[in-house]
Parts: C-alpha cells; sequence; structure tokens
C-alpha cells in the first residue's frame, strides 16, 4: 500500500469517526429521546424477535420496555424504569421466574442506553442489570468501537460502518479478538439520529445478527412524567407490545 493510499483510508476513517460522534452527540445533548422500534437476531437456525420503546430524559430518566418472542413462541418482557434517583426492572428470580427489582439509579444509566443506540444491540440491555451487585453494570466499559469507513446508504439514509472489541469484565482491556462487535448504522443525515442498524457479535466460536428498525426516533419532545413514575409499576400488566402504544 502506497503512501497516498494510505493516507487516503486515513482520512476516510478520521470523518467517519467524526459522523459517528457527531451522532453520538446528537442523542447525548438531546433533552429527550423517544423510539420505537423492531428487531430480529439471528444465532445459527434460530431467530429471536422483539418490538419495544425506549425513552430518555435529561436528569437521568430512562423507561425501556422489551417483548421477546423466542423459538417456539416463548415471550419475555423485560422493563428497565428510572426516575432519576432510584431504577426498577426485570430481574430473573429463579427458573422462568422473574420479579421488579429496585436499585439506585446510577449516573452512568442514559450513558449506557446510548451504548445499547450505537453499539451493543438493544437487546443487550440486561446487561446492565445482569449480574450487577450494588449499583448497574456501566455497559459503556465493556466496548471499544473503532475502525469507522462510510458505506453507500441508500433510501433508509447515509450509512456508517464499523467494529469494536468487547470486554465484559468493565476492565477496558479489549485484548481479545474473540469478543468482537460489527456495526451498519443507517442514520438521517439532516438530523443525526439513527434509522437502521445491523449489530454482529462473535463471542468465541458464537455469532449472532441483530437487525433493528426504528419505526420513529425523536429528539426533544415532551414526554409524560408518568412515564418515569416507579408506583405506577405495581399497576396490572395489560400484557401489550410496547411497540404497539401511542405515546
Amino acid at each position: 500500500m502506497n503512501f497516498l493510499v494510505a493516507l487516503v483510508l486515513l482520512l476516510q476513517e478520521k470523518t467517519a469517526e467524526e459522523s459517528f460522534r457527531k451522532i453520538e452527540e446528537t442523542i447525548t445533548k438531546a433533552k429527550t429521546v423517544r423510539a420505537k422500534f423492531e428487531l430480529t437476531r439471528k444465532t445459527g437456525q434460530e431467530t429471536v424477535e422483539a418490538s419495544g420503546t425506549l425513552l430518555l430524559k435529561e436528569g437521568n430518566k430512562a423507561r425501556q420496555e422489551l417483548l421477546v418472542v423466542f423459538p417456539g413462541g416463548a415471550l419475555f418482557k423485560g422493563i428497565i424504569v428510572s426516575d432519576g434517583t432510584n431504577v426498577r426492572y426485570t430481574n430473573a428470580v429463579g427458573d422462568d421466574a422473574f420479579a421488579l427489582e429496585k436499585k439506585k439509579a446510577p449516573d452512568h444509566l442514559l450513558r449506557s442506553f446510548i451504548v445499547t443506540v450505537l453499539q451493543l444491540p438493544l437487546l443487550d440491555s440486561s446487561m446492565m442489570t445482569n449480574f450487577s451487585r450494588d449499583g448497574l453494570n456501566d455497559v459503556s466499559k465493556y466496548v471499544s468501537a473503532r475502525e469507522f469507513k462510510h458505506g453507500e446508504g441508500g433510501k433508509e439514509g447515509s450509512l456508517l460502518l464499523y467494529k469494536g472489541l468487547l470486554d465484559f469484565t468493565g476492565r477496558q482491556k479489549f485484548a481479545n479478538p474473540a469478543l468482537s462487535f460489527e456495526v451498519k448504522l443507517w442514520y438521517d443525515p439532516k438530523t443525526w439520529t439513527p434509522r437502521k442498524r445491523e449489530v454482529t457479535m462473535k463471542i468465541g466460536a458464537a455469532s449472532s445478527t441483530t437487525t433493528e428498525t426504528y419505526e420513529q426516533f425523536v429528539l426533544d419532545e415532551d414526554l409524560p412524567k408518568e412515564k418515569f413514575d416507579l408506583s405506577a409499576l405495581d399497576a396490572p400488566d395489560s400484557g401489550e407490545d410496547p411497540a404497539k402504544k401511542d405515546k
């Protein structure tokens, strides 16, 4: 590879990374985020489908609802809600048994959610709560994105490609190439918001690809305070698909 080609590739990666940081900054600085999405995950011959909503609001407030359909038709409904001070979330308490657990909302909560919007799949937001002890896990310490490139977009928007390494210990070593992810992110170049994403995760010999489609991704609109009311979670569950709810 001659010097000129290397320089062009370096400049392209820098420009593509700037686009990624612009998307990240746009979401981070928004007063509110409201997203409605559907996704599929393929692992070998098995397919998992899910739909859900994600609400983020300044003041460390958040609400994510997921309805997951596993092969064979088994259903799981998960929820994570923060009122800014405390967070309640669905937690496994036994085989096929779940309950709402309560903990103090960590300062990194919104940052962790943004990681699941741009790097880890939304379906893996449970990494924030799984095996967490005193608080919730900071999943921003699990990922390191790199090798940014622009791709050829289309009707779904501009295309950004990037790769990264994983470290589930949170020590940020990122030294094991067997723990990696690759992302294709289609985004609106005018609003810098995601439209579609494809995430391939490789953990040892296992590989899965999650495709997420955003029906809505709206910034800076008013969100009802009731959405972040922890006491409302004690009400009976309607079992309604969260992606089919109104605002």
